[in-house]
């Protein structure tokens, strides 16, 4: 059938424009207080006709022409007509909106977009749009049908009622999560989902035992489960049975644990694209972001919204983008990721690397209440070797984050991987600094000094001319957030301690020497005033 509605694009209040993708997932993140949630709710107002939200200024919609007919035909199918008087005019429930709505005025609004776009689709919006959050529809899964107050058919648990597959499905998405089944008591007087099976055969619905009856209601029932599990059943009976096409959904994984945020990620990104659906999400939660981009042949598309003042901007990571970051085993299972939801971001080398700033970082602000925020909202992460500084810096750059990258003083040896990662920065590699590098690397090359140097840092470059170019080159990839270690490496902070890697880092850390080391404390919190 010809009818249908997605979201093609939309535009912030900055200008900035990013598209929304459809039958798939596009998952809006960005740090606290970004307007996740207000994009969300600027969407549905927008969709329903508001001529300017908040945080956006325009949407832009695709809506499929058909005739009253052919809508007729579609919301009897996707949501059943409302028993009305004869002569009295026909009317529409919509799914999880009590707010009965006259056929008429639903097809006035979806067909009058055509020609009439700034009115959006009017009465006709919440047949084809639902906003809601995972603690809403915890209430909706909980809830028993008969006092729902609902028709069955715009009630997901009356879906069920109605389709047996779709309770096996959500029942196989329980145990997959939680490890435990669901049965929907079909006998008592208010049916409703509890928690587990029985161990008898299913009678005939107009058939029915009392033995299989007192069985199936001695299950406890959800409603006296844990939030995360109601919340997780909730979201999945919204995309298993509303059939709406676009739905926005904000924090759907509240409460749930990093686990099953992931397979909350997963079923949101199958769905969305066998269904067809067009699912928008605001998150702030790595592991629900970690199962959308995991799920097999996934459509996920990221928009990091930031905010300045009043202005809010969009960065956005494609599909295809997010598919070859993916595909290299070093970012795929490092926590780039959690930079998304973070103000900035610093690539290091290794692990090793962001373990130890981190804890030098943590000791200086545990004293400094106004270093402790700023601190709080920097992430270390590692990028798995000099070498892949530049892509995993280049990807947070595209999405908006802030990056900056701490590396070894040997980067320098490789001119091209130097001004790899400063390009990937958003910094310029100048002809000054052409000549800087050349000044240093000469004396550098004729003495054969590159492994004093990666060991000990500026004190290894040759006095005079030489050094004076290297502090000023040093400087100048400063202003460009890229941070050479100056004392060589990162065991060059505690030459005491004979190990390196992991094992040095470990060591200083029993010695608690990130405390004490305040040559690695001044170059940390530079980097902290500098980037926040």
């Amino acid at each position: 059938m010809p009818v249908g509605v997605c979201i093609r694009e939309i535009t912030a209040n900055s200008g900035d424009t990013a598209a929304v993708v459809a039958g798939g997932v596009t998952c809006i993140v960005g740090s606290n207080n970004s307007g996740k949630s207000q994009i969300l709710r600027d969407i549905h107002s927008m969709l329903a006709g508001n001529a300017e939200g908040v945080a956006l200024q325009h949407i832009s919609l695709n809506v499929e022409r058909a005739t009253p007919d052919e809508l007729t035909e579609w919301l009897d199918e996707h949501v059943g007509r409302i028993d009305t008087a004869p002569g009295q005019p026909v009317q529409y429930n919509p799914m999880l909106n009590g707010t009965q709505r006259q056929r008429d005025a639903v097809i006035s609004g979806y067909t009058s977009y055509d020609h009439n776009p700034e009115q959006g689709l009017g009465a006709a919006t919440p047949f084809f749009a639902l906003l809601t959050t995972a603690g809403q529809l915890a209430s909706i899964a909980t809830q028993g049908l008969g006092m729902s107050g609902m028709a069955v058919g715009t009630n997901p648990v009356g879906k069920l009622y109605q389709d047996g597959g779709l309770e096996a499905r959500l029942s196989a998405l329980s145990d997959e999560a939680f490890s435990l089944p669901l049965t929907l008591d079909r006998l008592s007087a208010d049916v409703r989902l509890r928690v587990g099976r029985v161990d008898l055969p299913i009678p005939p619905l107009n058939w029915p035992t009392r033995e299989y009856a007192a069985a199936v209601s001695r299950l406890p029932s959800l409603d006296v489960q844990g939030d995360g599990m109601k919340s997780f059943l909730g979201v999945a009976l919204l995309v298993l049975t509303t059939g709406l096409p676009i739905l926005l959904v904000d924090e759907p994984e509240a409460f749930l644990h990093p686990g099953q945020a992931r397979t909350l990620g997963r079923l949101l990104a199958r769905e969305a694209k066998q269904q067809g659906l067009q699912i928008l999400l605001g998150t702030h939660d790595r592991d629900l972001l970690l199962g959308l981009v995991d799920a097999p042949d996934s459509n996920v598309t990221v928009i990091r919204v930031s905010r300045e003042g009043d202005s809010t901007h969009l960065h956005q990571l494609s599909s295809n983008e997010i598919r070859e970051l993916w595909a290299d085993p070093v970012l795929r299972y490092s926590n780039v990721l959690q930079g998304l939801f973070h103000r900035a971001v610093c690539v290091s080398e290794g692990d090793a690397d962001c373990r130890f700033y981190g804890a030098v970082l943590d000791a200086a602000a545990s004293n400094d209440r106004g270093l402790r925020a700023r601190a709080d909202d920097l992430l270390f992460v590692p990028s798995g070797g000099k070498n892949r500084v530049a892509s995993l810096a280049a990807a947070l750059t595209g999405l908006g984050v802030e990056a900056w990258a701490i590396v070894d003083f040997d980067v320098l040896r490789d001119r091209s991987t130097t001004t790899a990662i400063v390009s990937a920065l958003g910094g310029t590699w100048t002809p000054e600094n052409d000549e800087q590098y050349k000044a240093m690397a000469r004396a550098l090359n004729e003495r054969q000094l590159w492994d004093s140097v990666k060991s000990q840092g500026l004190a290894a470059v040759p006095a005079g001319p030489p050094t004076v170019a290297a502090k000023s080159l040093l400087s100048d990839l400063a202003q460009s957030r890229c941070l050479v270690v100056p004392v060589g490496e990162l065991e060059g902070f505690n030459r005491d301690i004979d190990l390196h890697g992991p094992a040095w880092v470990s060591t200083m850390l029993e010695r608690e020497g990130h405390k004490t080391c305040f040559s690695a404390r001044d170059f940390v919190t530079r980097l902290v005033s500098r980037a926040l």
